[in-house]
């Protein structure tokens, strides 16, 4: 089912018996999943509204919940949030199914998976996907792409009062890692800022925080250009917002992975939709952007050389007693000298 015709079922009250909302992009599985039950209980949702997490869920209560009739309503509505169902017993598992599949035509149930990954080898995903193809609604949220989420967010800026240029709703994205939910929060801060006028993209450079992956992007360019006491002070000022030096490793090894994708598809002769088609950048498709414009003058071999440096480099920040700021600034130094090297050969 397509999310228009989703939105149309929702808005027509026209429920199917059972949704199953899950993916890449949990803010999306969220919103579907309390769009349909505000819609299919709009009232009376103390007595026809029951909510379970991983941390409340119990078969015998959520059994009570999906064969309680409706309280003064034409429905009830049962909301799973986050329930694995990897992490079943298989007398529970087996249970579990036969109760969503024998549920109630009064009942509409709604199973929504906002941080639990989608696993595509498991046997318990397969048939749950599988059940809720045949009573109902299954639907695999993936990241919008670019222009798709450029429109959501100068949508949200309007619903705040205030509008916003296609370059802002990029940057923004671009801020928080195109993240919907922290986009969500920040617009609606940007918004009451800016009273009713546009947001540019000069505001959200100046009052967004880049996320972690975005300020690493910020120091890789730094390496690769040899802006060696920029780069030292992006990682200094990495560590004094205690970021964990794996994550900042990792994000960086991203970084030049990307650079290396980016500049062995020019070698090809391949560009943005290649690249986007053959790699998971579905949402994030300025990183594509800006990798295919960092990777201008820099070698295949000095990249695949930088890959060698970053794994070693992770093996010594994951060895017994190495000093993990040292380590890090010891990479940039080297991959700061090798491009001068490169540049000098």
């Amino acid at each position: 089912m397509s999310v228009r015709a989703l939105d149309s079922q929702i808005k027509n009250g026209q429920f199917a018996r059972i949704y199953l909302f899950y993916g890449a992009e949990g803010y999306l599985a969220t919103h579907y999943a309390r769009s349909v039950s505000k819609s299919a209980v709009p009232s009376m949702q103390t007595f026809n509204l029951h909510q379970f997490s991983a941390d409340t869920f119990d078969l015998s209560k959520l059994t009570a919940a999906v064969e309680h009739l409706p309280m003064m309503a034409a429905r009830s509505c049962v909301v799973l949030w986050d329930i694995d169902p990897d992490t079943l017993k298989a007398k529970d598992w087996k249970d579990y199914l036969a109760l969503l599949s024998d549920a109630p035509d009064s009942c509409v149930l709604v199973l929504a998976f906002a941080h639990v990954p989608y696993d595509k080898k498991s046997t318990h995903w397969k048939a749950l996907i599988a059940l809720a193809q045949k009573a109902g609604v299954a639907e695999q949220f993936s990241p919008p792409t670019k222009r798709e989420l450029e429109k959501w967010v100068m949508k949200r800026a309007r619903a705040a009062g205030a509008s916003m240029s296609a370059e802002a709703a990029d940057a923004l994205a671009e801020a928080c890692g195109a993240d919907m939910n922290r986009m969500t929060a920040e617009v609606e801060k940007l918004a009451a800022y800016m009273a009713g006028n546009e947001i540019g993209k000069d505001t959200v450079d100046a009052l967004v925080y880049k996320d972690v992956a975005s300020t690493i992007y910020d120091l890789a360019r730094a390496v690769i250009s040899g802006r060696l006491p920029v780069a030292l002070g992006i990682l200094g000022d990495l560590f004094d917002q205690k970021e964990e030096p794996v994550i900042i490793l990792s994000a960086l090894s991203q970084a030049f992975c990307d650079l290396y994708r980016a500049a062995v598809a020019c070698a090809a002769g391949k560009g943005q939709t290649e690249l986007a088609a053959d790699f998971s950048y579905r949402g994030r498709e300025f990183r594509i952007r800006n990798a295919l414009r960092d990777c201008r003058g820099l070698s295949i071999g000095f990249l695949r050389e930088a890959l060698e440096r970053l794994l070693a480099s992770d093996k010594a920040l994951k060895s017994s007693g190495a000093d993990s700021r040292l380590v890090l600034e010891r990479l940039c130094v080297d991959l700061s000298q090798l491009r001068k090297q490169v540049n000098a050969g």
